[in-house]
């Protein structure tokens, strides 16, 4: 399966222990070298690939692979949202995935209302600035890199027709984000469980799986040739 984005192998190490085969693409050379050196410790490093680069260079990146090579693929640590300009990415993921093939997608989502209202709530007019603003510049919400947010729909769009959208989850709706220091500084751990409990109910439905700050997105390949 391709992995875009592994960072140090959070999952990607998981996944190789229970004998999948990863082929993984990160813009970071340093990120890739830990994540060999992690699956070299687990003793799976034969059943890893990796490469360095953007995902808006995917297209070079695996020209030499041949077409339908992988049969799944995801990106869970935003990696998309790293690109200024998606255009050429999904033609390159649609020639390299099977037909049929399932790609699973996290993404920063452009209408984030939850975060804003958590920057407002604890007066970061700076955080709620940044988080209008495309791009958003490093460390603007807690982020180190500058970010491109969009919606489920412009992902939608831009992949159509060699995907079809299968399934949109919101990451989390009600919790505050990873970054309200102030807000989780204030909630004790009942109240925790029971904001994950409503984040368990309201992820899935409409309109709150539209709302999150992060977005899960699922495609399947479609037989719609490149």
């Amino acid at each position: 399966m391709l992995e875009l984005g592994p960072g140090a192998g959070i999952e990607t190490i998981p996944l190789l222990l229970e004998g999948h085969r990863v082929f993984a693409v990160d813009i970071s050379p340093g990120m890739l070298s830990v994540l060999r050196n992690r699956a070299e410790e687990s003793g799976v490093s034969n059943a890893l690939e990796t490469r360095a680069g953007p995902v808006g260079g995917l297209e070079g990146l695996l020209s030499d692979l041949s077409a339908g090579y992988f049969r799944g693929g995801f990106s869970t640590f935003g990696a998309l949202n790293l690109e200024p300009d998606l255009s050429r990415v999904p033609r390159a993921l649609a020639r390299v995935l099977a037909p049929d093939s399932p790609l699973f997608l996290a993404i920063l989502n452009r209408y984030g209302v939850p975060p804003l209202l958590f920057s407002i709530l604890q007066g970061r007019l700076a955080e709620i600035r940044a988080r209008l603003a495309d791009p958003i510049p490093p460390e603007g919400i807690g982020y180190p890199l500058a970010l491109h947010a969009f919606t489920r729909g412009e992902l939608a769009r831009r992949f159509n027709p060699w995907f079809s959208l299968e399934g949109v989850e919101a990451v989390t709706v009600v919790s505050p984000t990873h970054y309200s220091h102030r807000l989780w500084a204030f909630t004790s751990p009942s109240g925790r469980a029971s904001l994950a409990r409503w984040d368990a109910r309201l992820t899935k439905r409409w309109p709150f799986r539209e709302l999150g700050e992060w977005t899960f997105v699922t495609f399947r390949r479609s037989w719609t040739p490149v």
